[in-house]
């Protein structure tokens, strides 16, 4: 016999047909993904792997997406036919498709796995993946611009959730509302920073001032954490991050006359001894396997996957952070907390938001 010919026959005979693979070991596969349009696409190879992933859990927490935001409306965003997004794990762009009946509705940003959606008077969070829309509470007033903030790195698992909306009010004044009972709570505030977290609501302003502590439910206030004592480069912006069952407070030093690679983070995490003492922050230099995502006002944590380094923050360069001598085009950066160090990351897009993708 021709040796090609054998060869070729052995090949053959070695071959199986990938669609009788067992349900069980394709739930193994699907849980193994890197990214959830891995996942996706692992249901649209046959039928039945389509009725096995149907029949699966989706994978485990997923690591975020960028969203694109309209050039044109940089503070509200219609929804139109597509959303684009970014997946900076596999560097793939992609859109997800928007059903018709939401589509001219305006959303003011992500929060986690939803859009915040303003229809009229009508406000709600959508997730684009699941058509899944949760009606909230109507607010008092009308805004032009309203961002969500989640506690929790996976607020879809837990409902009630700790959500408040930061409504800008115009002359640098906010009102905070957060979720009570299905109704809303009024925070009127100037402090922009805010995190409603382990029943109080915590309140700053950037700059490296005082943390505000309140009472979510009475209001009152409870505490008052003293500033952080940091010789800095001139200005800080910072943020509440949940991260691992604890609060950090992770703030960005920088200064607009030296270049972006010489921008540091200083986190704190923070310490109730034990909840006999003043609380108060404490200085923290790892993270471990944790990531830290930052947006314009909020940000969260989650568990390093797909090979991803921990211990590191991903941000976006806002505008009124960029040089014009030393800004690259780049907006979003990785800070390494080990060496404190800055690198661009490549980023399609102009205008964006983190948006955690979840089929649960």
């Amino acid at each position: 016999m021709d040796g090609s010919l054998k060869e070729e026959q052995i090949l053959m005979s070695s071959e199986r047909d990938w669609t009788d693979l067992p349900p069980n070991l394709i739930h193994l596969i699907s849980q193994k993904l890197p990214d959830l349009r891995y996942f996706i696409r692992c249901g649209a190879v046959c039928k039945r792997w389509f009725s096995s992933i149907l029949l699966s859990d989706p994978p485990p927490q997923q690591l975020p997406w960028l969203i694109e935001y309209d050039e044109q409306f940089p503070r509200a965003s219609p929804l139109k036919e597509e959303l684009p997004f970014y997946s900076f794990v596999t560097g793939e762009t992609g859109s997800i498709p928007i059903q018709e009946s939401h589509r001219g509705k305006v959303y003011h940003r992500t929060g986690h796995s939803y859009l915040l959606v303003i229809d009229g008077e009508v406000i709600s969070l959508f997730n684009p993946l699941t058509n899944e829309e949760i009606s909230l509470p109507q607010l008092p007033s009308r805004f032009d611009f309203i961002w969500p903030v989640f506690g929790g790195a996976d607020p879809s698992r837990n409902w009630p959730w700790h959500i408040s909306l930061v409504c800008d009010v115009g002359r640098s004044r906010y009102l905070t509302y957060y979720l009570d009972r299905m109704r809303w709570q009024c925070f009127d505030t100037v402090l922009h920073k805010t995190c409603n977290w382990d029943g109080m609501l915590f309140t700053t302003e950037d700059h490296g001032t005082s943390t505000l502590v309140f009472d979510a439910a009475s209001r009152k206030e409870l505490y008052t954490i003293p500033p952080l004592n940091e010789e800095t480069f001139g200005f800080i912006t910072s943020y509440f991050v949940e991260s691992c069952g604890e609060l950090l407070r992770v703030s960005l030093d920088y200064n607009l006359t030296r270049n972006i690679e010489t921008y540091i983070f200083l986190i704190y995490k923070l310490n109730f001894e034990g909840g006999k003492g003043q609380p108060h922050w404490v200085k923290v230099s790892n993270i471990r396997d944790q990531i830290i995502f930052l947006d314009h006002l909020t940000g969260f944590a989650v568990r390093a996957t797909a090979g991803l380094k921990g211990n590191c923050i991903y941000f976006f360069i806002e505008e009124h952070c960029r040089s014009d001598r030393f800004y690259n085009d780049s907006t979003l950066w990785r800070y390494d907390i080990a060496t404190g160090t800055c690198e661009p990351v490549p980023c399609p897009f102009n205008r964006c938001s983190w948006f955690v993708p979840n089929l649960r």
